[in-house]
C-alpha cells in the first residue's frame, strides 16, 4: 500500500527510483478487524435472506445497501485507528469514480442489448445444457448444489486468470484494478465491456453448461460476487490457517498490487495454490525487500512508499470523464501493439497482457517504471457547491440506475434515464478533470432533462414511482441550471 505527504501527482519525469526500500507494515487493531469482519458477514449473509424473501433473482441488488454500510463502516474504522495509509482512505474523487463505473456497468450494456444481439441463441447456457448436456443433475439436490459451488468457483478462477493473462482482455478487467486507491468502494469499479455477457462471462460458462443446471451456476456466480466484496480492504491482515482455503483480504491486496498478477481465485484459493499462481504477503514483502526499484522518492530523496503494495495498474487512466465509456486502456494497448518493432513483439503484445510474464511465476517481479509510479492524480474541483452537486447527482444516478434494473418506467422510459446517467457520468468527470466545456454540456443536459421530464409528467400518476422520478428529475435539472449559471457568474 502507499503512502504520500504530497496533495498532487509530480510529472513522472520528477519521479526517480532509490536504492532503498521501507516496507512497514501497518499495526491494526484486534477490535477493529472484529468489528469489520462482523459487519461483513452480516452484510453478506442478509443480502440472500432479502433475494428469497422478494423472489429476486440478482442478490446483487439486495445487497448493495448494505455494501453501502459496510463502505461506512470500514470509513469510520479508517478513521478511528487513524490508519496511516492514504491509499486506503475514501476521497471524493474517488468513490464518485469507482460509482460511476459501477452504475456505466450496468445501463450501458443494457442500452446496448436494445440494439444489438451479441450472443447467438446456440451458444447460451441454457440452450447447451438443454440440448447438449452431457448428464442432467437435479438442480433441487444438495449435492448439485455443493458440486455447483465448486464448480462456478473454478469457472471464476480460470476466467479471471484469462482476464490477466490475454491482451484481448485485460483492457476491460484493467477497469476494476486502474484506481489508485484500495478500499471496499473499488470493489463496485467495475467494467462495461466485461457486462457483455456474449463475449467474456459465457466464454468460462459453456464447458460447465454440459453438465451443470444454469439456474445453479446464476445462483453462485451472484453469490462470488458478493462475497468478494467484503476483501477489498486493508483493515484485515493475516487470518491463519483460512489463509489457506479461503480468497482473503490478505491474498486480494496482492492481487491488486500492480507489480503482480496473482491470486486470482473468487471464494477459495485453492485454486491458486493448486495451479501456482498464489503468492502470500510475506513472501512479497522478501521480494519487495530484494528489488532497489520498489521505492520512489521525491527530487528532495524524501521517502513516500511505507509499505510494499503499491494499488492500481501499471500506468494511469485517463481521466475521469472516461469513467463511463473507459476506452483509456483500449488506446493504450493499440498504441503499444503499433509500436512493436518486430513481427514477433506485435504478436506477443496481441495475445499476451501484462500478467502473462508473472501470473505463474514464483520468483520473477515486474516492478512499475518511473512513467508509472503515480500515488494520485491532482484534484482539481475544490469548490464545496460543485461537490455537494455532483455529490447529489451520484446518489440520484445510482437511484435511477437501480429503478432502471427493477421497474419498466413511462415519461422517463428507462432508455432516456440510461442515456441521461451516462451523459451526467462523462459531463461530471469532465468537471473533476477540470475541463471548461463541462459547463455548457451540463447546462445542455439539464435543459433536455428538464424539458422531457415537464413534458412527461403529464402523462403519469403524480403519487406513482413514475411520478416520483418526473419530479424528482425536474427539480436536480433545475438545481443543475443554476449551478451552471452561478459558475458562469463566478468566473465573470
Amino acid at each position: 500500500m502507499v503512502s504520500t505527504s504530497f496533495a498532487k501527482t509530480l510529472p513522472p519525469s520528477e519521479l526517480q527510483p532509490t536504492k532503498a526500500i521501507t516496507t512497514k507494515t501497518p499495526f491494526v487493531p484486534a477490535w477493529a478487524q472484529a468489528t469489520y469482519i462482523a459487519c461483513s458477514a452480516i452484510a453478506l449473509v442478509v443480502p440472500f435472506y432479502v433475494a428469497a424473501a422478494f423472489d429476486i433473482d440478482d442478490v446483487i441488488l439486495p445487497a448493495l445497501p448494505f455494501f453501502v454500510l459496510l463502505m461506512a463502516v470500514e470509513a469510520l474504522l479508517l478513521r478511528a485507528i487513524r490508519h496511516p495509509s492514504k491509499a486506503a482512505r475514501y476521497t471524493f474523487d474517488n468513490v464518485w469514480e469507482n460509482f460511476s463505473m459501477g452504475l456505466a456497468h450496468l445501463l450501458l450494456p443494457y442500452l446496448l442489448f436494445h440494439f444489438v444481439n451479441f450472443l447467438p441463441f446456440w451458444l447460451t447456457p441454457t440452450y447447451l445444457h438443454k440440448n447438449y448436456a452431457i448428464v442432467q443433475l437435479d438442480a433441487a439436490n444438495p449435492w448439485t448444489f455443493a458440486l455447483g459451488f465448486l464448480t462456478c468457483d473454478l469457472e471464476f478462477y480460470f476466467f479471471h486468470t484469462l482476464c490477466h493473462t490475454m491482451a484481448t482482455l485485460w483492457p476491460a478487467h484493467a477497469q476494476h484494478h486502474n484506481s489508485d486507491t484500495f478500499n471496499l468502494s473499488v470493489s463496485v469499479r467495475q467494467s462495461v465491456a466485461q457486462a457483455l455477457p456474449s463475449i467474456f462471462a459465457t466464454m468460462a460458462a459453456i464447458p460447465f453448461a454440459l453438465f451443470m443446471p444454469p439456474s445453479i451456476q446464476l445462483a453462485h456466480l451472484g453469490a462470488n460476487s458478493v462475497y468478494q466484496f467484503w476483501i477489498h480492504t486493508v483493515l484485515v491482515r493475516d487470518l491463519g490457517w483460512l489463509e489457506y482455503i479461503f480468497s482473503t483480504p490478505a491474498a486480494h491486496r496482492i492481487h491488486h498490487d500492480r507489480r503482480f498478477h496473482k491470486n486470482f481465485g473468487g471464494v477459495l484459493i485453492i485454486w491458486d495454490r493448486f495451479f501456482g499462481t498464489y503468492l502470500d504477503e510475506r513472501t512479497a514483502n522478501t521480494m519487495a525487500q530484494s528489488q532497489a526499484e520498489a521505492t520512489t522518492v521525491l527530487p528532495n530523496n524524501s521517502e513516500v512508499v511505507d509499505e510494499v503494495e503499491l494499488f492500481g495498474a501499471q500506468h494511469p487512466p485517463s481521466g475521469y470523464w472516461d469513467a463511463a465509456f473507459q476506452l483509456g486502456e483500449y488506446r493504450h494497448w493499440l498504441r503499444t501493439l503499433f509500436a512493436a518493432r518486430t513481427l514477433k513483439q506485435f504478436a506477443y503484445r496481441l495475445v499476451a497482457s501484462t500478467g502473462f510474464a508473472t501470473a505463474r511465476a514464483r520468483r520473477q517481479v515486474k516492478f512499475p517504471t518511473d512513467n508509472s509510479s503515480r500515488l494520485r492524480r491532482p484534484r482539481r474541483l475544490t469548490l464545496l457547491v460543485l461537490q455537494v452537486y455532483l455529490g447529489i447527482g451520484l446518489l440520484l444516478h445510482t437511484a435511477l440506475a437501480v429503478l432502471v434494473m427493477l421497474v419498466d418506467l413511462e415519461g422517463w422510459t428507462n432508455e432516456r434515464v440510461s442515456v441521461y446517467v451516462v451523459a451526467g457520468i462523462t459531463i461530471h468527470g469532465m468537471f473533476l478533470d477540470g475541463m471548461s466545456v463541462a459547463i455548457p454540456l451540463e447546462a445542455l443536459r439539464c435543459l433536455v432533462g428538464l424539458g422531457v421530464s415537464l413534458s412527461g409528467l403529464w402523462m403519469v400518476d403524480a403519487t406513482s414511482i413514475d411520478g416520483y422520478v418526473g419530479h424528482t428529475m425536474a427539480a436536480y435539472n433545475s438545481y443543475g441550471l443554476l449551478v451552471c449559471a452561478w459558475h458562469v457568474m463566478r468566473r465573470r
